[in-house]
């Protein structure tokens, strides 16, 4: 993605920076981590005819997972202005592991069974798309840095 893109981004976001918007957008954020997808499926099997097929295939589940916690990550730090460092990696590691769980018991209830291998691989999944999407922040951070010392 251009950087103007980004900024844009980024810009939009700092702008719904009231109160009020930063816990509505990660209200928004976190129904649609949290919401049991699948539930629908029980009594409407072509609900879960399609959702079989767009989701059933592992690396898609993967790529989800990763996406939603990265997204997770980014969003508190953008919205809460939280600076880089140790303190927020281990904030944000903390809240992908906290949604994490509920996530997980939310989809143990909704399918009347816990897992717990498929649980742990998806926890670390989280984790590493939390983790990732920190390490791109901070690489960012250390690129722009240099590029105002001249360095770059």
């Amino acid at each position: 993605m251009p950087r103007q893109a980004w900024r844009a981004l980024r810009e939009a976001l700092i702008k719904l920076s009231s109160r009020r918007w930063h816990w509505l957008l990660l209200a928004l954020w976190l129904a649609g981590m949290l919401f049991p997808t699948a539930l629908p499926g029980k009594s409407s099997p072509a609900y879960r005819a399609a959702f079989n097929a767009v989701f059933h295939p592992q690396w898609v589940h993967v790529v989800m997972h990763l996406v939603l916690f990265a997204g997770l990550s980014l969003l508190l730090v953008i919205l809460f202005r939280l600076p880089l460092g140790w303190r927020t990696a281990g904030l944000l590691l903390g809240a992908a592991a906290l949604v994490g769980v509920g996530q997980e018991i939310l989809q143990a209830f909704s399918q009347g069974f816990l897992y717990i291998w498929g649980a742990a691989f998806d926890l670390g999944v989280d984790l590493l798309g939390a983790g990732l999407s920190y390490l791109l922040m901070w690489w960012r951070s250390l690129i722009r840095a240099a590029r105002k010392s001249g360095l770059s």
